[in-house]
């Protein structure tokens, strides 16, 4: 399918005008230089505690830990102050630690 027909596809759903305003307002605002540095730094241990958890052997601790990770980041989505992300990834480094420790 070639964009034209996507075009059309959406077009034919909903009208160009609710088109576009269903685009711009779903478009999240820029993140200023510190909220990207910080994204990436929020990303990277995510990731560091999924990599973790495929360590753990038993098939149901490896769940129960995934679960756990994802509940923990899921709740503080939203934050958008700066210093309690900081917080927030200085004691998610902590956890780490001790998690790859034990």
């Amino acid at each position: 399918m070639h964009c034209g027909a996507v075009y059309q596809l959406l077009c034919s759903r909903t009208s160009g005008r609710a088109l576009s305003r269903a685009s711009a307002s779903a478009a999240p605002p820029p993140l200023s230089f510190q909220q990207f540095l910080q994204r990436g730094k929020v990303l990277t241990m995510y990731r560091r505690f999924m990599r973790l958890a495929k360590r753990v052997p038993d098939k149901a601790a490896r769940r129960e830990t995934r679960d756990w990770v994802r509940s923990g980041f899921e709740r503080h989505r939203g934050e958008t102050d700066p210093a309690r992300i900081d917080v927030f990834l200085a004691q998610a480094s902590r956890q780490y630690k001790e998690l790859d420790a034990g």
